[in-house]
């Protein structure tokens, strides 16, 4: 009866081992070889099966699952090897568009603290190596103007012109250069992470291109008071955008303060009077299509008051695209409303003559007269007195006068010519 006990007592707790080992390692428990101990050993039995049971998990399952996890460590391994070097050519790239850049790079960290530089930013600066500049501060930068250096401590990207006044870097003893003078530069500043760990700056050279538009802009200035000072109106037109530049003057020739005229084409458009207009966008067309070497055209524009004035527009192409089209052209707006009004009374006066003159009896043809008494024979066959004939055929006044030889014959005791 103790064996029947012992063996199902024995059963009972292979099972509870078997249905544990199962959900706790994943391998059922191998019980070959311990079923014997259970039937004839009865309580010692028992207890030398569960001492000599074995829980080790099968080991073909152990071998499989050591070689699955090989795998995957093999597999993470090649997977962390090709990241690594990514990563290090990824590096080398950058190191090397870094140090090689014809732009002059700098980088600080989060507080402003100057790492590292390139050697464009080297030659830039007039400075021999970086350890001349170790401890070099962003923020003191006294070049950096006071607007973005507030942008760059708010997190925002900064991008600006200034000129840089290498005699100040001396003066404030910020580090050794052998540049001298002021340069411009152009310069974008990105803080860089989130959070952030550092700023790169880049910076341009624009000495060359700054000083080409300060002389463009003082030469354009020079020509426009040149020309307004001749109380010329002038315009600046950008044929792509149809955006004009109109003149103090230009405005003020039609009435109109500065602030009351826009900087778009309909501004003259729509004031050029409709009668006009054809003639006037002929012209335009014609220069634009380079038949006319400059554009003129005379036509009357609407004043502020609702009267017209007649303009004398000149202008011409200064400047064209890429593709050859028309892109800026700059004219003049002249004044020549009293001009217009002197040639029209002229053109009044020449009429007037020239009825005049329509109503002027003229003599032509034979005439015939007298070799003795000088008369002259009219159309009718009579013989008239040359003053009575020519009062008739125009609209001669006479006086009667008398001349020397005559005076001499006729009247030889008056002394009418003498001295």
């Amino acid at each position: 009866m103790t064996r029947v006990f012992s063996f199902i007592l024995g059963a009972f707790i292979l099972c509870l081992f078997s249905t544990i080992q199962k959900k706790v390692i994943g391998a059922p428990l191998v019980m070959t070889g311990y079923v014997v101990p259970f039937l004839f050993g009865g309580v010692t039995g028992l207890m030398i099966a569960l001492w000599n049971i074995n829980l080790r998990v099968s080991w073909k399952t152990i071998q499989k699952a050591n070689s699955e996890l090989e795998t995957k460590i093999r597999e993470r391994t090649d997977d962390l090897e090709k990241v690594i070097a990514r990563l290090e050519e990824s590096e080398e790239r950058y190191r090397s568009i870094f140090y090689q850049s014809p732009i002059a790079i700098e980088f600080y960290d989060k507080k402003g603290a100057l790492i590292t530089v390139n050697s464009a930013c080297l030659k830039l600066f007039g400075v021999q190596s970086i350890q001349e500049i170790q401890g070099f501060n962003l923020f003191a930068d006294p070049n950096l103007p006071a607007p973005q250096k507030e942008t760059l401590q708010s997190g925002h990207t900064a991008c600006y012109q200034t000129a840089f006044d290498f005699e100040k870097v001396k003066a404030l003893k910020l580090y050794q250069t052998s540049r001298k003078g002021v340069i411009w530069i152009e310069v974008l500043i990105t803080p860089v992470g989130d959070p952030l760990y550092g700023y790169l700056v880049q910076i341009q050279d624009i000495t060359d291109r700054k000083l080409g538009e300060i002389a463009l802009h003082e030469s354009e200035a020079r020509w426009k008071f040149a020309l307004e000072g001749s109380g010329d109106g002038v315009w600046d037109w950008n044929a792509v955008t149809n955006q004009v530049f109109f003149s103090k003057q230009w405005k003020t020739m039609l009435g109109y303060d500065e602030n009351e005229i826009g900087d778009t084409l309909d501004e003259w458009d729509l004031r050029v009077h409709p009668d006009d207009k054809s003639t006037v966008m002929a012209d335009i067309h014609a220069h634009l299509r380079g038949e006319t070497t400059v554009y003129q055209n005379e036509h009357r524009v609407l004043c502020k008051d609702g009267s017209y004035k007649w303009i004398l527009d000149r202008g011409k192409i200064i400047e064209r695209t890429e593709d050859g089209k028309p892109l800026r052209i700059i004219g003049t707006h002249a004044d020549i409303s009293e001009w217009k009004k002197a040639e029209a009374e002229r053109e009044n006066l020449i009429a007037g003559l020239e009825d005049a003159m329509a109503n002027v009896k003229q003599l032509s043809g034979l005439l015939p007269i007298c070799s003795h008494c000088k008369k002259i024979r009219d159309d009718k066959g009579y013989w008239n007195q040359i003053e009575h004939y020519l009062h008739q055929h125009s609209e001669a006044v006479f006086s009667h006068s008398i001349c020397q030889e005559c005076a001499k014959k006729y009247y030889p005791d008056l002394d009418i010519y003498d001295d």
